[in-house]
């Protein structure tokens, strides 16, 4: 298997912020570190471009079932928690192709937050590694920060690819287990 790598700097063109709860880092000490590559490997590979040419700021919230439950509530009006929310400051696939972007101030992308509760549970339901769960959730987040939805068959088939595809790059199983992934 092929694996794909990127030297990630925070080097003010590309920057992941990461805060956690202490869970987090309990449960896996390099969880900050993957989340900024499974971060950097969506953005590579999508729209290198826009790395490339612009400032461009991501926030990325390891918090508790609490927290997302609550905003999960507040935005999607779910009164229960998920394993990954995303608020994404632009709307549409490849809207960084179409829009009007300012080029005198960093690009906003926008913010995910996940709930460790959820997640360490999935993971465990369904026999997976934890940091494997949590890499395919940070990519299925940051697609949809890139806008990327799944609300229809044909939308989810593609943005199911892409997470493959991506998911690939980072060494990390299909996950899920219907078909081979093509790189």
């Amino acid at each position: 298997m092929t694996q794909n790598t990127h030297s990630f700097t925070n080097n003010g063109s590309f920057v992941v912020d990461v805060l956690l709860t202490p869970e987090w880092q309990e449960a896996s000490p390099s969880v900050e570190v993957r989340v900024k590559e499974c971060v950097a490997e969506v953005f590579y590979t999508i729209c290198p471009d826009l790395v490339k040419t612009y400032e461009v700021e991501v926030v990325v919230n390891l918090s508790d079932e609490k927290t997302v439950h609550g905003l999960n509530a507040e935005y999607r009006g779910k009164d229960k928690p998920t394993n990954v929310l995303s608020f994404a400051n632009y709307e549409g696939p490849n809207w960084w192709q179409t829009a009007n972007l300012p080029s005198d101030m960093p690009l906003l992308i926008g913010d995910m937050v996940l709930a460790y509760g959820v997640v360490a549970r999935e993971a465990s339901e369904q026999g997976k590694k934890f940091e494997a769960h949590l890499s395919h959730l940070v990519v299925h987040g940051c697609l949809h920060l890139l806008g990327y939805d799944h609300l229809n068959d044909a939308d989810a088939e593609v943005m199911e690819g892409l997470e493959k595809k991506i998911l690939f790059g980072l060494g990390i199983e299909n996950p899920y287990h219907n078909d081979e992934i093509k790189a």
